[in-house]
């Protein structure tokens, strides 16, 4: 077993060059493929609008979703692909702080803090943001028992965003997380070796999503036998067909954040056959997306949440681990092959004694023309977060019971982990101000501040 004590290099401080970023899908030059999880990533890549960010649509209003972002640059940087799309994600999120963090609303976010600085570290750039010091910021919300807290009206926090507050501390250059910190987050476990969703809950209940993250701050930090009962639990609820299904139906945004989870706490066997599970609802050449991971076999859900949340599994790279340095320009596109059916051309040729060729005369000619199609396609597609799902909850839920049209999957606003989860998880809207006095107006408002793009819960998990 690996015991992850180390702290990770220090992010280099970014010269970020503002340069006009216009790839659009067909602009992206597709590398064909016929590895699953390449295909899987390349596809995600295709998926940034403008090539640079991730959009959501709530209530019939299309909102720019920082969290999901932010999901799909970590998803990428495991994979080792896309490494201009990453770059660029980075670029368009860094220009989000004000929004993302709550900060332009007078609103500061734990989670998503914690998650814009994991950002940072995974992509190599500086801590400080936009004018804003994300590691003092991010300690100046943890309170004496070490709970890091959301300075708003209602404080969102959850295993999820203390989750990723120890992760980020700990990859910092500058800083670690306090004991108090890690020890608060530790005595949220439940008597079976889970974590639950909530912080401080009346009753402990086991989450998927919650002791998923939990599980990759325990190794984050060295607090091993903790990590490995979690990973335990995990193993021991896990499906038949090596899925998991949370609070909903077997999905692949709980199963891919468990598979991550169960690679890193020593779990091998169970991490591959959800592994095995998230390869099996992956979309081939005789799809609507193909090389895209949709929620459910039978509910695409939110393809572009369900693949972002999918691939740490797949490629078992954990956030503690997780780079983009070195990844690869390519954006992989899976490839397919369109057979054409041989059309035999039988037109006779007659010799006439005036011809000077000598031709049999009986010449059929046969055309082969055989074309390869990549069959990329491009879907704008969101999904909601699971925490799950990779876009997690770093906060507590707020339910709206809001079902979402095509895939009915209950939406979810979670906050200081930047998520709504809209059929999946973690869908956040930029907000534009306005009143609160409507719950889709706390919504929006939850989405702009950030609070709506961590993690997708089971229910809102597509």
């Amino acid at each position: 077993m690996i015991r992850w004590t180390r702290k990770t290099a220090s992010a280099v401080l970014a010269v970020a060059t503002a340069a006009l970023l216009a790839p659009t899908t067909a602009a992206l030059a597709a590398t064909p493929t016929d590895d699953p999880v390449d295909a899987a990533a390349g596809w995600l890549a295709t998926q940034l609008v403008d090539g640079e960010r991730v959009e959501t649509t709530f209530d019939g209003q299309t909102y720019p979703d920082q969290g999901l972002t932010a999901d799909v640059i970590f998803a990428l940087a495991g994979a080792g692909v896309a490494s201009g799309e990453i770059e660029a994600a980075t670029d368009w999120l860094e220009g989000q702080v004000g929004a993302y963090t709550g900060i332009d609303f007078g609103d500061v976010y734990a989670g998503s803090v914690a998650k814009l600085l994991l950002v940072t570290e995974v992509t190599g750039r500086s801590a400080t943001v936009g004018g804003q010091d994300l590691v003092a910021l991010l300690e100046d919300r943890e309170t004496e028992d070490g709970r890091f807290s959301d300075q708003t009206d209602g404080d969102w926090s959850n295993v999820i965003s203390q989750s990723l507050a120890v992760i980020a501390l700990e990859r910092s250059a500058e800083t670690t997380p306090s004991a108090e910190a890690v020890d608060y987050l530790l005595g949220q476990a439940c008597d079976d070796g889970g974590f639950p969703d909530q912080l401080d809950a009346a009753s402990c209940s086991s989450s998927v999503d919650g002791t998923a993250f939990a599980v990759q701050a325990a190794m984050a930090v060295g607090e091993n036998e903790a990590a490995e009962a979690a990973a335990t639990w995990l193993a021991e609820i896990q499906g038949d067909d090596g899925s998991f299904d949370g609070d909903s139906p077997s999905n692949a945004n709980s199963t891919g954040l468990a598979a991550a989870a169960l690679e890193a706490g020593g779990e091998t066997a169970a991490a591959q056959a959800a592994r095995d599970f998230l390869l099996g609802l992956q979309e081939g050449c005789d799809d609507a997306e193909p090389g895209s991971i949709p929620y459910t076999a039978d509910d695409a859900g939110d393809r572009v949440r369900a693949t972002a949340q999918a691939l740490p599994g797949l490629t078992s790279v954990d956030l503690v681990t997780v780079s983009a340095e070195g990844a690869a320009a390519e954006v992989p596109t899976l490839e397919c092959e369109d057979e054409g059916t041989d059309e035999e051309d039988t037109t006779e040729d007659v010799d006439t004694p005036d011809e000077t060729d000598a031709d049999t005369g009986t010449g059929d000619d046969t055309d082969t023309g055989d074309d390869t199609d990549t069959g990329d396609e491009t879907d704008t597609g969101d999904e909601t977060d699971t925490g799950d799902t990779t876009d997690t909850v770093d906060d507590t839920e707020v339910e709206t019971g809001h079902d979402d049209g095509d895939d009915g999957n209950r939406e979810t606003v979670e906050s200081g982990t930047d998520e709504l989860v809209t059929a999946d998880t973690g869908d956040e809207l930029a907000a534009t101000g306005g009143s609160l006095g409507t719950l889709a107006g706390l919504a929006v408002a939850l989405l702009a501040a950030g609070l709506l793009g961590l993690r997708m819960t089971s229910e809102a998990r597509r």
